[in-house]
Parts: structure tokens; C-alpha cells; sequence
């Protein structure tokens, strides 16, 4: 039999009012958080009935109402007590003060007594022990490439000592970029003259080596053979030189196995016409000096629309933005739509659509709506019609011919060849249910592939990819919208599978 709250309180001989007294006490002269539960309760973790229906899973919360306990939940998460770590420390730093080092020497020394001495959690040891999650490591480098005016870029000034060395009228007195090293190019080999500072950016960087036979650059240290070969292949047909010498510097530069991934910044095309075509031909056009870029009329405007210069800066642009006007059309069609395509949003978050309603409400126009109801001829099948919010971008995998598909089918060895019968098998079932009178109920197929770098995962993904699609072409669904979506859960997945990340 369960005892009332009431009479444990009175068997300690303490009162309701004097219980909530006391337990409304912080320590820390905070904000604490007690929630009512019952007395077979006591060992549960906190939770909430509105997160549990929710997230249809244990919503295990610890609340924090303030940055400092923030900042010590999380410091304490991953220094829990290590005695033997913390004194070993203690005893290094006590050796550095001892012997009179430096600063330097004496973090060193903390340092190497901290990674010797730790000990680490299981968990900590199957991270160390996977590379593959290690996201630093398999993504590629990334290069932010700043294209804004000259005025406004911000530039490293040179060490105290190499200043010290430059002549007394010298201004070269900033290091080195991206930007500078560009311009520096060497003009007699045309190839690399004829490349644009995203080319340039992508493709080269400074060897900081004195060995030439150095092949560390910065390339990502997991990641596929296919892929690895992909960019050899593209390297290759590019006839960039493996390294090339700047024309007014000592400096070498030389070409990446993976190229990078540059980023930068778009100005308003609208808001600031000058910055925005000075950004394009600064990074999409070949130039030496920076003043090629004025116009007859001293302008980056009319310099993009001379003959010629538009075509190129486009063509440059489309190897690193090929989807970016599609990108930009659905952006822009999603500024502009006016009604609320709730279809889009998770279903469990009726807070948030409710509060999108809202605030777009008093701009609805009731006299114009956007793709309320698909046509009759395209809905004959109830499972045809599907959800569709007025703004929709599919970017997948261009479509192969039939004999490169089945050439791609007779690659596959037999463990992969008996996971792609097993999706075949399914279509077929699945293609032949939907063209009955009366379709029955398909449970879903679930595949799980893997294996190491190289076994032909990707291989396999693609052939299945264009099995299924081809397979469901002429499915009783409607044509407007794809019928296989190859997704990918993060970028370089969807590099591999030649498919976008959701």
C-alpha cells in the first residue's frame, strides 16, 4: 500500500508549508526546478509527459538556467574525476617551475603528462579507435576566399623580425594570402594563367615543405578509393602542374589530391549592385591585378557585361555553384510565398506552425492560392496523392542508359549482387501491387550495406539507385514528383552517392 505524502511528512515531524520552504532554497542563489512526482517516483530521472508523446522516445533533460552551470555541466561531463591525471599534472607543473622554464616548455610538459596519464571511457576508446567518425577528418578542407573590396579585407601583418629586415622604404609589410598568391601565378603556362582565384583557391595551396616529395595537403584522411580516384581523374584532365613558383616570391604551390571547399560571401544583388559584381568577377574571371576588373565606365558592372566576360565567369561559376540558380529560385519563391506550406514541417511541432500562421496571416491573400489540389488526371491512385507545399527542388543523379546499367549490374560480385536482387525483387512486387485492381499492403524494405573503403558501397547504391528509378517510371503515380529520393545524412555520403543531403 502506498503511503500519502502527508504521512511520511508527519512521521519526520516536519509540515507541508515548512517542506516547500525549504526545498524553494537554492545554494547558489539560483533558480532550481522540483517537479511533483510520486513517492515510487524517487529514483526516476526528470521528465515530462509533453516531450515523452512528442519524441515518441525517453526524453532523459537536466534543465540549466544559466550560462555558468551551462558551461559546468558540460565542463564536469568530460573531466570527471581522474586522480591520477590531476596529480601528474600537479608533479609536471611543479618540475617546470622547478627547472625555470618557459612558458612554453612547461605547458609542453603538462601537456604530455595530461594525454600520457588520462584515463579514458570506453566509449572515448571506440572513438579513437573508428577514424571513420572522426567528422574533422573526413570532410574536405575548407577555404574561405574573401572577395569584398580591397579597402575592406583584413590583412596579417609580418613577424617584428622579417619587418626588421625589409628596407627602410619598403610597404611590403603584410603576409601573404590566397589573394595575393593568385596574382602572383606565373603566366607562361597557360593553363594555370587561364585559371580564376575559385580554381586557383580549390586547387593549390603553399608548400611549406622543403622536401618536394611531401604529399600531405590537407586532404581529408578518410575517404574513398573511388572517390580518391574520382579526383585524380579530374586533376588529371585538368593538366594542372603537380607544383608551380610564384612569379615575385619564393613561394611554391602546390596542386591537391582532393580540392578544397572555398566559401565566401554574396552581397545583395539588389542592395549592392557593386559589391555583387565585383564578388563574381573577383572570383569567377581570370585576372593578374585587381583594377582588370573596372570597367570602360569604372565600373564591375559594365566590365561583367562586355563581350564574353559574362560567358566565362558563368561557365567558372557553374563548376562550383552547379544547382545555385535552382537554389536561389526556391529561395526566392520561398520569401514570396504567401501561403503556409505546413505539409513541410514536422508534424509533432503544431506550437511552431501556429505561430508561423500568425504572423503571416494578416499578409494571406485569399484570392490567390498555390497548388491547393493536384489535377484529377494526375491523382487516379490514392497513394499518388502526395503531400505538396507550391516549392519543391529536386537535385539527383543524372539518368544512364540502359546498356551502361546493365554493364554496371554485371560489375557487382556476389554479396552485391544478392543485396541488389533483394531490392529488384521488392520493385517488382511493389510495381506489380500497384497495377492491380486491388492493391494489398507492401511492408517496406530496409537494407543495411556496409563494409571498408573500397568494398563498393557506392558501386552498389548507384546500381540499385538506377534500378529502382527506371523500375518505377511508368508507375501509377503522379509525374510531377520523383518517385525514388537518393538521400545522404551528411555531405560527404552525398558526395560518394552523387545525391544532395537532406
Amino acid at each position: 500500500m502506498q503511503r500519502a505524502p502527508t504521512n511520511i511528512l508527519n512521521d519526520i515531524d516536519i509540515t507541508e508549508q515548512d517542506y516547500q520552504w525549504a526545498i524553494s532554497l537554492s545554494p547558489d542563489s539560483n533558480y532550481e526546478l522540483h517537479l511533483k512526482r510520486p513517492i515510487d517516483s524517487c529514483f526516476i530521472n526528470n521528465y515530462f509527459i509533453a516531450g515523452l508523446k512528442g519524441f515518441a522516445a525517453n526524453v532523459d533533460l537536466q534543465p540549466v538556467f544559466n550560462r555558468y552551470k551551462c558551461i559546468t555541466y558540460v565542463c564536469s561531463y568530460f573531466t570527471k574525476d581522474e586522480t591520477e591525471c590531476s596529480q601528474a599534472i600537479i608533479n609536471a607543473a611543479k618540475e617546470a617551475k622547478q627547472a625555470n622554464e618557459n612558458v612554453r616548455d612547461g605547458l609542453r610538459k603538462i601537456g604530455a603528462a595530461f594525454l600520457s596519464t588520462r584515463e579514458v571511457s570506453a566509449q572515448e576508446c571506440v572513438y579513437r579507435c573508428m577514424p571513420e567518425i572522426w567528422l574533422r577528418k573526413i570532410f574536405s578542407k575548407t577555404l574561405f576566399v574573401s572577395t569584398d573590396f580591397a579597402e575592406n579585407r583584413v590583412r596579417f601583418a609580418k613577424k617584428q623580425q622579417e619587418l626588421d629586415e625589409l628596407d627602410d622604404d619598403s610597404t611590403d609589410i603584410f603576409k601573404s594570402n590566397i589573394i595575393v598568391r593568385y596574382s602572383d601565378r606565373p603566366k607562361n603556362i597557360p593553363v594555370v594563367n587561364d585559371m580564376c582565384l575559385a580554381l586557383f583557391a580549390a586547387h593549390y595551396l603553399k608548400d611549406y615543405k622543403s622536401d618536394f616529395n611531401e604529399v600531405s595537403d590537407s586532404q581529408p584522411e578518410v575517404v574513398s578509393d573511388d572517390f580518391i580516384e574520382s579526383q585524380n581523374i579530374e586533376n588529371h584532365n585538368t593538366g594542372l602542374p603537380d607544383r608551380i613558383k610564384l612569379v615575385n616570391s619564393k613561394e611554391i604551390m602546390k596542386c591537391r589530391k582532393i580540392k578544397a571547399v572555398i566559401r565566401y560571401h554574396t552581397p545583395n544583388k539588389r542592395k549592392e549592385p557593386e559589391k555583387y559584381f565585383h564578388h563574381l568577377l573577383m572570383l569567377y574571371f581570370p585576372w593578374l591585378n585587381e583594377q582588370e576588373l573596372f570597367g570602360e565606365d569604372h565600373t564591375y558592372i559594365s566590365k561583367f557585361y562586355e563581350p564574353d566576360v559574362q560567358e566565362i565567369v558563368q561557365r567558372n561559376k557553374e563548376i562550383f555553384e552547379p544547382d545555385g540558380d535552382a537554389i536561389n529560385e526556391a529561395l526566392e519563391n520561398l520569401r514570396n510565398f504567401e501561403g503556409v506550406p505546413t505539409n513541410s514541417y514536422d508534424p509533432i511541432n503544431d506550437q511552431e506552425n501556429e505561430d508561423l500562421r500568425e504572423r503571416l496571416r494578416d499578409d494571406s491573400d485569399e484570392t490567390e492560392s498555390f497548388n491547393k489540389s493536384l489535377p484529377q488526371h494526375l491523382a487516379a491512385n490514392p497513394e499518388s496523392v502526395q503531400p505538396f507545399s507550391g516549392i519543391s527542388s529536386y537535385n539527383q543523379p543524372l539518368e544512364i542508359s540502359d546498356d551502361d546499367l546493365r554493364k554496371t549490374v554485371r560489375s557487382l560480385n556476389n554479396k552485391q549482387r544478392y543485396a541488389y536482387d533483394a531490392v529488384l525483387s521488392w520493385c517488382r512486387n511493389k510495381m506489380a501491387n500497384l497495377n492491380t485492381l486491388n492493391p494489398s499492403q507492401v511492408d517496406p524494405i530496409h537494407v543495411f550495406v556496409t563494409g571498408g573503403g573500397g568494398a563498393g558501397k557506392s558501386h552498389l547504391i548507384k546500381a540499385i539507385y538506377h534500378t529502382v528509378t527506371k523500375t518505377f517510371r511508368h508507375a501509377p503515380m503522379n509525374p510531377a514528383l520523383p518517385s525514388v529520393l537518393l538521400m545522404a545524412p551528411t555531405g560527404v555520403a552525398a558526395i560518394h552517392i552523387s545525391t544532395e543531403q537532406p
